[in-house]
């Protein structure tokens, strides 16, 4: 379903906002999964940027998708090659399936680790 109403987001985290296509990832960098930004991360919190359910979260804490009442899918992604790190430095706050509302702590990351 294609969202009607203007769609607003807040901040995921505090940070620097880069241009995604200077991400040195391919797949971001090149919108293969899609439009987005990256930031920087100056805090270590992820938190929901809309209200609605959690429709993913990876095992490894380092990715969460929420979907909007309008069936708008938003993917936050921690890092470069986290999904490397088999969940060491990421603590999950929320569980799929799960209810959330904007501003909502979603994961807890150590930002020193995860840069590494």
């Amino acid at each position: 379903m294609i969202a009607t109403q203007p769609l607003e987001l807040r901040a995921p985290l505090s940070g620097v906002l880069l241009a995604l296509d200077k991400v040195p990832d391919p797949v971001f960098a090149s919108r293969m999964i899609g439009d987005g930004l990256c930031i920087d991360p100056t805090s270590q919190t992820l938190c929901a940027p809309l209200a609605g359910v959690i429709s993913n979260i990876q095992d490894t804490g380092h990715a969460v998708s929420i979907t909007d009442d309008n069936g708008v899918q938003v993917l936050m992604h921690i890092g470069l090659d986290t999904v490397s790190l088999a969940g060491k430095g990421f603590t999950r706050l929320v569980e799929e399936g799960q209810r959330v509302e904007a501003g909502q702590a979603l994961i807890e990351f150590d930002a020193d680790y995860v840069a590494l």
